[in-house]
C-alpha cells in the first residue's frame, strides 16, 4: 500500500502554528476573521446560508474550532479563487464530506416551515386566488405559483410586494419571531434572528422583538449583492457600520454611504440598494411602521 505523502515543512508549520492559536477551547469569531482573511459579516453571512456551524459559548458567542477554521479557508477558496456561489459551494463541500448531512445550523433551519408553504398558508387564510394575489402584488401569477412550488427563489423586491398584497411584513413572512406576547426589552448578539431570506449574500437580523411602530434590522450585504426595485407606505432611517452601500431612489439618483454615513427617506419612493465594494457591507436599517 502506498504510504500518503508528506506534509510539506512550511505546511506542517502552518499546522502547528493553527494549533497553538486555535488551542483547545477555539477562537471568537474576530480572532477567526483574522485567521481566515475574511470580514466577520462575511462569516456571519457563510453561517447563516448553511455552510459553517460553530458551537456557542454559554454566553452565545461563536467559538470557532481549528476543523472551523480550515473549513472556512476552504469555502473562502471556493468562493475567491473558484468563483462559486453558496449553493455551488455546498454542493463541493457536501461531496468531500461523502454526502454527510449539512452543518446543524443549516438543518436547523431546514426544519422551518418553507417559504413557498407558507406563501400559500397565508393566501389561503385571505381567500386570496393566485390570480388575484399576482394582481394586488404586481408580480405575475406564474412567478408567485413557481414561489408557493419551491421552484424560484424570490428577491428582496417580489417578497415585500407579496408581503404587502398578504397583508403581513417580510419579518413575519420569513418566519421572524412573533413579538406577540414577548417583553423582552433587550435582545442580545446571540438572541438576533436571521431571516430566512434565502437571498445569496444577504442576511438580515432582527434587533428588537415587540417593537410595534418601529422596526429596526441589522443588514449583512456580502460584496456584489443587492435588491431590485420596491416602495411601500412609511418612512426609512439608515446607518452605515461598514463598508460600501449604494441606494438608488426613483432610478434615477443614487447615493454611496460609508460608514457614519446616514440617510432618511419615504419608503414610497422606488427604491434598492447593493454593495459596490470588496468587502461586506453591515447597515443599521429602520423601518416604521414595520413593513419589511
Amino acid at each position: 500500500m502506498a504510504s500518503s505523502p508528506k506534509a510539506h515543512p512550511q505546511q506542517r508549520r502552518a499546522r502547528s502554528d493553527d494549533r497553538e492559536a486555535v488551542g483547545r477551547d477555539g477562537v471568537y469569531i474576530k480572532h477567526a476573521s483574522q485567521m481566515v482573511g475574511v470580514s466577520a459579516a462575511v462569516l456571519r453571512s457563510w453561517e447563516a446560508q448553511g455552510l459553517i456551524a460553530p458551537r456557542r459559548s454559554e454566553s452565545g458567542f461563536r467559538v470557532f474550532s481549528l476543523a472551523d477554521i480550515e473549513r472556512l479557508r476552504r469555502i473562502r477558496d471556493l468562493v475567491q479563487g473558484q468563483g462559486l456561489n453558496v449553493a455551488g459551494v455546498r454542493r463541493l463541500l457536501a461531496e468531500e464530506d461523502g454526502g454527510a448531512p449539512p452543518p446543524p445550523a443549516a438543518a436547523a433551519e431546514g426544519n422551518r416551515a418553507e417559504l413557498g408553504p407558507r406563501l400559500r398558508r397565508l393566501r389561503a387564510e385571505r381567500g386570496l386566488s393566485v390570480r388575484e394575489t399576482a394582481a394586488l402584488s404586481g408580480l405575475s401569477a406564474s412567478s408567485i405559483s413557481a414561489l408557493e412550488r419551491s421552484l424560484s427563489r424570490p428577491s428582496v423586491g417580489s417578497l415585500q410586494k407579496l408581503a404587502a398584497a398578504l397583508g403581513t411584513n417580510l419579518v413575519r413572512l420569513m418566519g421572524g419571531e412573533d413579538a406577540a406576547g414577548d417583553e423582552r426589552l433587550v435582545v442580545g448578539e446571540h438572541h438576533r434572528q436571521p431571516l430566512e431570506l434565502e437571498i445569496e449574500g444577504v442576511v438580515i437580523e432582527q434587533l428588537s422583538i415587540g417593537a410595534a411602530q418601529l422596526e429596526p434590522l441589522l443588514f449583512r450585504v456580502a460584496p456584489g449583492a443587492g435588491s431590485d426595485s420596491y416602495h411601500h407606505p412609511g418612512e426609512e432611517f439608515l446607518f452605515m457600520l461598514e463598508g460600501e452601500f449604494e441606494l438608488t431612489l426613483d432610478e434615477t439618483l443614487t447615493y454611496r454611504l460609508v460608514p457614519g454615513d446616514a440617510m432618511t427617506f419615504a419608503s414610497h419612493r422606488p427604491h434598492r440598494w447593493r454593495n459596490p465594494g470588496t468587502e461586506g457591507a453591515v447597515v443599521l436599517w429602520i423601518n416604521t411602521p414595520p413593513t419589511f
